[in-house]
């Protein structure tokens, strides 16, 4: 039976989540997938669209596949292209949808004619295994809520989680972690498919300035958690003197958070030492073509370089003293996430 796909994608990870998916489905023959839609979700925050159609690098090498771009600023899309397909087509196709995040209302009203339906929640980084609570308090440092917008929040979520039960009836969660009793544990069978469908992928194109052995710093958005520009500077700097001490005679790179490189912070990371890596490519295209040393505070290039690419990670996280709840409780979790995880390892003060 032929397959339709929808993938719903905001950042470059999200793509390598589907593509990566879609790899394993087409390398073990499990469908026949003749056709993939994909919506690109516009990225309030920066002001752009984080990814764009050459990002699909899996999916523009495969010739026998029909795939078509959607470039929407609404995240509640309804995918109307569906309402072409008439009930005898809807029984003939199994739909496939990919997401980066829990489908919403709109998402799983639009496909629930679908008899034969598929669901797959791909990892979201570090997002995928944070709590709920600490969702709440990022979004109410990035946009404060009214109670009656909160609740509203919380009767759509009731409403949507009803929904998912009513009609998702098969749900895939594609995650490098699996939680067990509260404790984190690699998923071995999708960190080799990462890894597989990276190396595939890797064309050796990435003409950057750094060389192997070098340490590369991949900074957080850390204006959340200290509320505080001069201090989120002293942090930088704090921990730029830590990675020159412990990392003696090694060239310092920083690759700054998107949200950083939107608002501006170039000159304050050179000013301090670090030389910046100037691309667009993600650190997981970095991290397979060059074997450097990886340095972060809570970001999800720590995971995915230990779990992925097998190499070891740095976390700075303890270096940071005066943040806020937000903050506190963000370390909190990802202390407890990265606990049971080989190849990170915490820097103490």
């Amino acid at each position: 039976m032929e397959s339709l796909v929808i993938i719903n994608v905001v950042s470059k990870w999200h793509v390598y989540g589907a593509e990566s998916y879609l790899r394993y489905i087409l390398n073990n023959n499990i469908y026949k997938i003749k056709k993939v839609f994909i919506f690109i979700q516009f990225h309030d925050k920066s002001g752009k669209y984080r990814v764009s159609k050459n990002d699909f690098v899996y999916l523009n090498l495969q010739k026998d596949m029909n795939v078509y771009f959607f470039f929407v600023k609404n995240q509640k899309v309804q995918y109307k292209f569906l309402s072409i397909y008439n009930k005898r087509d809807l029984e003939k196709f199994i739909l496939i949808m990919i997401s980066a995040k829990n489908l919403n209302v709109r998402q799983l009203l639009s496909t629930c004619k679908f008899r034969n339906r598929k669901y797959i929640l791909i990892d979201e980084g570090m997002g995928s295994y944070y709590s709920a609570k600490l969702w709440n308090l990022e979004i109410q440092s990035l946009k404060p809520k009214t109670k009656i917008q909160q609740l509203e929040n919380v009767i759509k979520d009731e409403i949507r989680k009803f929904l998912c039960l009513l009609i998702c009836r098969d749900v895939t969660v594609n995650n490098l972690l699996i939680h067990k009793k509260n404790t984190f544990k690699l998923n071995e069978m999708v960190s080799i498919n990462y890894r597989e469908y990276f190396s595939q992928i890797s064309t050796n194109s990435l003409k950057l300035p750094i060389e192997n052995g070098d340490v590369v710093f991949v900074s957080d958005n850390l204006e959340l958690m200290l509320n505080d520009e001069e201090e989120e500077m002293n942090v930088y700097k704090i921990i730029y003197n830590e990675i020159r001490k412990r990392f003696q005679n090694k060239r310092i790179w920083i690759k700054p958070h998107p949200n950083e490189i939107a608002d501006k912070k170039d000159q304050i990371f050179l000013n301090i030492g670090f030389d910046i890596i100037e691309c667009n490519s993600s650190y997981e295209e970095i991290c397979s073509q060059y074997d450097v040393i990886t340095c972060g505070i809570g970001s999800t290039t720590l995971l995915t370089t230990a779990t992925i690419f097998r190499k070891p990670a740095f976390s700075f996280f303890l270096l940071l003293k005066d943040i806020n709840e937000y903050g506190r409780m963000k370390r909190k979790e990802f202390l407890n996430i990265i606990r049971e995880i080989p190849g990170i390892e915490i820097i103490i003060p």
